[in-house]
């Protein structure tokens, strides 16, 4: 069976421990695990390994994720990628346009400035937001 290491409560690497010794050691479905293979820690309802075991029951209390639940969480994630490339193509955009419009001198600086900064504020925003949602 395979071995995970998992992140605990303070971020300290732990394990290995099989799936079946999830529950002992306190591991719930937004646990950041690893395995030998993977790139990076990942929450372990994102692994489907995990979803298709009794590791999902056992830990959500004798409930198994739904299909329409395992959908959900991955359309979250999918939403949460499209927003991120929306993201970049907008900061693109305008600093192409800030560019663009300050060579001309149709602004000035300090407006370009208070764009950029505006766009910072929403970009950390939407990072806040990801966070919350993973």
């Amino acid at each position: 069976m395979e071995q995970y290491y998992y992140l605990d409560g303070n971020n300290q690497q732990q394990g290995p421990i099989s799936p079946s010794e999830f529950r002992q050691h306190g591991i719930t479905l937004r646990t950041k695990v690893w395995k030998q293979g993977m790139a990076d820690w990942q929450m372990a309802w994102t692994l489907p390994e995990l979803r298709s075991t009794d590791f999902s029951k056992a830990i959500e209390g004798g409930k198994k994720l739904s299909d329409s639940e395992t959908a959900f969480r991955s359309g979250m994630i999918i939403l949460q990628i499209i927003g991120t490339v929306i993201l970049v193509i907008v900061a693109i955009v305008l600093i192409y346009l800030c560019l663009t419009v300050w060579q001309g001198k149709l602004i000035s600086r300090g407006f370009i400035m208070l764009i950029l900064a505006a766009f910072a504020v929403l970009f950390y925003i939407g990072e806040w937001i990801w966070g919350r949602l993973k």
